[in-house]
């Protein structure tokens, strides 16, 4: 697939699977096909004329809100590549050992919700969603304010809702390594709704993610993902990978089908390996290199191939493009510092959970009287981020439609020191898969028009 941009936020552009010409504009996201014997000179034409006739609007998150718990900073794995525990400093994120407790709870969930009902409010009742993701350290060594969490949230998502006669989409998230799931845990996360997303590592997991003491975790892990299947818990499986070892992948998706993870597991979260949060924001810049063209291309082309063969949404790839799609795109991507905020077990607010202790970033604390002003300081820096400022998203067709983890403003802070500057392996990985989605979907738009 090849495109030219034509204009701003316009794309002209022909498939490989098709001699026809298309022509895309990023925001609001339209597909156009052109007549075959419509000139390259005349699309431009057409496109400066638009672009001159009217300001396109940029469209945001209005009727959404997400929070991120790191509900403690206490954990039983010592993972080599933990995104959290750096070795240049003490504790997750940095921070001392401690589990968030029911006050903090309240106090959060009372600002938090405070700025979601603003959300609702925008959207003049139309659409209105909300995101939990619960994180640690390990959550469920915090299980029982984990649950108090829960149930808080549906109390206010059910009462909202009620007041402003709408239904709510509430996606609950939790990030455990399941080695301390119990039957009782899975049936009460799956009362909750929760979907429950587990690193599984293959092979090489006892390796890469033992016990704090250094024993193997794998069974125990093992045994936890057959309690929450068993339990009928919505379940996502993440893999953190070496990047550019297609070996490694062919060993990870074998070692799943092998253990017939994959009979009930439809999404798998394949992560390229990074060094932690705190280590890479001490030596900026960090940049990883020492990959060819080919490595990304065979990295990206065994993802796909490892989708089909499996019938997987590898990362989810396929639902977070369409849904782009089908919303018109977005001038901003993620949510962080805007949309979602993320709070610690004393009450510290940063714009998302990667950027946790990192001053630059700091929101205030949920008890600060000031807490307000705090968060709106944070929130304007990342208002001026939009996809047509970002490089090298502004020169890019996905530009409002990109899958999130591309473009993460918090990996492009922690790996290239500058929020605007993609780190461009992730986008090297992703794009090929990401190109051969959208071609498929303009394709068989113009068959069906």
């Amino acid at each position: 697939m090849k495109w030219v941009k034509v204009g701003d936020r316009y794309f002209f552009l022909r498939t490989e699977k098709s001699q026809s010409k298309f022509l895309i504009q990023t925001l609001p996201f339209r597909v156009f096909a052109l007549p075959n014997e419509v000139s390259d000179e005349e699309v431009k034409e057409w496109v400066e004329l638009q672009t001159m006739s009217a300001e396109l609007e940029e469209k945001s998150f209005e009727g959404f809100y997400a929070l991120d718990v790191v509900i403690t900073t206490k954990c039983n794995f010592r993972c080599i590549y933990c995104y959290a525990l750096s070795s240049k400093a003490q504790g997750f994120y940095g921070l001392k050992p401690q589990d968030m407790d029911t006050g903090i709870v309240e106090e959060s969930l009372l600002l938090i919700m405070e700025y979601f009902e603003q959300e609702i409010v925008k959207s003049n009742g139309k659409d209105a969603r909300f995101d939990l993701f619960i994180t640690g350290g390990e959550p469920l060594l915090n299980y029982n304010t984990m649950v108090f969490l829960l149930e808080k949230v549906e109390e206010y998502i059910e009462r909202l809702s009620t007041q402003y006669s709408i239904a709510i989409e509430y996606s609950p998230e939790l990030a455990t390594n399941a080695s301390l799931v119990t039957d009782q845990i899975a049936r009460r996360l799956k009362e909750y709704n929760v979907q429950v997303v587990v690193t599984v590592d293959g092979p090489m997991h006892n390796e890469r993610r033992p016990f704090a003491d250094g024993r193997g975790s794998l069974s125990q892990v093992l045994e936890g993902i057959e309690r929450l299947i068993r339990a009928g818990n919505k379940l996502k499986l993440q893999a953190v990978v070496p990047l550019g070892d297609t070996n490694y992948l062919d060993l990870l998706f074998s070692f799943y089908e092998k253990h017939g993870l994959l009979d009930e597991i439809k999404r798998v979260h394949v992560i390229p390996q990074a060094a932690s949060i705190l280590d890479r924001y001490y030596s900026l810049p960090s940049r990883l290199s020492g990959f060819s063209e080919q490595a990304y291309d065979l990295y990206a082309n065994e993802l796909i191939r490892l989708s089909e063969k499996f019938n997987l949404d590898v990362k989810n790839y396929q639902g977070r493009l369409f849904r782009s799609i089908n919303v018109g795109g977005l001038a901003h991507r993620c949510p962080a510092g805007r949309w979602k905020i993320a709070v610690t077990p004393s009450g510290d607010l940063y714009p998302c959970h990667q950027l946790i202790n990192i001053p630059e970033f700091h929101a205030g604390n949920v008890r600060d009287s000031n807490v307000k002003q705090k968060v709106e300081k944070i929130a304007q820096i990342f208002q001026s981020r939009s996809v047509f400022k970002v490089r090298p998203c502004e020169n890019c067709i996905f530009q409002t439609i990109c899958i999130p983890f591309v473009d993460c403003p918090a990996r492009c802070f922690l790996e290239t020191g500058d929020l605007f500057e993609v780190p461009q392996h992730y986008c090297r990985v992703h794009r090929p898969y990401m190109e051969k989605l959208l071609e498929d979907f303009i394709i068989h738009l113009a068959e069906s028009s």
